[in-house]
């Protein structure tokens, strides 16, 4: 799945986990928790290709 920019979301520096539901309301998907990849520094939800990436410091 391709990602644009509207699809990243910057996270805090010192998070480890996310929780990612897609959309509010019905256009969602069920929550799931993801963990951040510690060497890339990111990771994609495999429902809707959100992807959640560290702030640089």
């Amino acid at each position: 799945m391709i990602n644009t920019n509207k699809n990243t979301i910057k996270v805090e520096s010192h998070s480890e986990k996310v929780s990612c539901n897609g959309e509010e309301g019905d256009l969602g998907h069920p929550k799931i928790y993801l963990v951040i990849d510690s060497k890339r520094g990111s990771v994609t939800c495999p429902y809707c290709g959100k992807l959640y990436k560290k702030k640089s410091n």
